[in-house]
């Protein structure tokens, strides 16, 4: 797949004994996947959000920002090897170990900076860049740093810088 962008949707509640596990699932076993866009959607209430598949993702082909991606049992699962770009979403937290829980456990996705909320629409979600946190414990996708990215995003905002993951208890 060369290029597909999900945008404006809510998709709430998806879990395995419904059928499916994921809100959305981007790709398959040996896919190839470049410039996937998903953008502005509240993905919720379920088991994962978004799950990405397939070992032909390039670093950084696969872009989730601005989504509402809380109270699943992960935002964003990579079951590839290659780092998913899922920066300014809001999680449902604004403590790094709770996001980092809900961005695959922190392994194969850039989850910094991540929004402190939005406002959920019918359908679809808008980030709230008034307050971005960032973490250096995070994935980085890009040549940016995580503290850079999140001044770029949140201009004229607040950026709060948490803690090395050593201080966190």
């Amino acid at each position: 797949l060369d290029s597909a962008t999900v945008t404006g949707n809510t998709i709430e509640g998806s879990a395995a004994g419904d059928g499916f596990s994921q809100a959305v699932r981007v790709g398959s076993s040996g896919a190839s996947l470049s410039n996937i866009s998903i953008e502005l959607n509240k993905l919720n209430d379920g088991d994962v959000g978004v799950l990405v598949r397939g070992d032909g993702v390039a670093d950084g082909s696969v872009t989730i920002r601005e989504n509402d991606l809380s109270d699943n049992t992960l935002g964003v699962e990579n079951q590839g090897s290659s780092l998913v770009d899922a920066s300014a979403n809001w999680w449902g937290w604004t403590d790094a170990t709770g996001v980092e829980g809900e961005a695959n456990g922190g392994d194969g996705v850039d989850f910094t900076p991540w929004l402190g909320g939005g406002t959920d629409d019918d359908p679809g979600f808008y980030g709230d860049y008034s307050e971005l946190y960032v973490w250096e414990g995070s994935d980085q996708s890009g040549s940016d740093d995580h503290i850079y990215e999140g001044l770029v995003m949140a201009w004229g905002s607040t950026v709060h810088v948490l803690p090395p993951r050593e201080s966190i208890a």
